[in-house]
């Protein structure tokens, strides 16, 4: 990949609003919105498109990703349907975490997180038992909705605790 000194760059596209601009004048030309580009970016099968995309989940890439998507949320989510559309955005993508998430309702396994009442007996309420249902919910069984609830519970907690000054 070239890149150029600040002497090879146009001076009318030396500032960050010119080039985007520009690009999006060349995107037009080519029959392109800024969504189309984007999608087709995230998207193309084609390998070298794959590469310039290549750091976007791993640990490296992770930081930038997440501003971006950050940035995409404060512009959706200005507005009460923007705000709207995107709580059922993160709403139907927790469902869709929790649907492959979760154990299997039922199903005879060790420390499963579904029990059956008639088979409760005093050891369920023993101490290590508890703890190694809860260790399993952490861990195994549930830890998507673990977290997500255990952080609802957090903030509620925090919220009381401000009140009481």
């Amino acid at each position: 990949m070239i890149h150029p000194t600040k002497n090879q760059i146009p001076s009318n596209l030396r500032h960050e609003h010119q080039k985007v601009l520009e690009i999006w004048r060349f995107m037009r030309m080519l029959n392109l919105n800024p969504k189309k580009f984007i999608v087709a970016f995230l998207t193309n099968n084609n390998i070298d498109v794959k590469v310039c995309r290549g750091l976007w989940g791993s640990a490296d890439g992770w930081t930038s990703t997440c501003k971006v998507i950050n940035v995409i949320r404060g512009l959706v989510g200005d507005g009460r349907t923007g705000k709207e559309n995107w709580n059922a955005y993160i709403l139907e993508e927790a469902k869709k975490k929790l649907a492959s998430n979760g154990p299997v309702p039922h199903k005879a396994q060790e420390s499963v997180t579904w029990f059956n009442a008639n088979n409760v007996g005093p050891e369920f309420f023993s101490k290590d038992t508890r703890s190694l249902r809860e260790t399993n919910l952490k861990t195994i069984g549930s830890p998507f909705l673990y977290n997500l609830i255990k952080s609802k519970f957090k903030n509620n907690l925090d919220k009381g605790n401000d009140n009481e000054d």
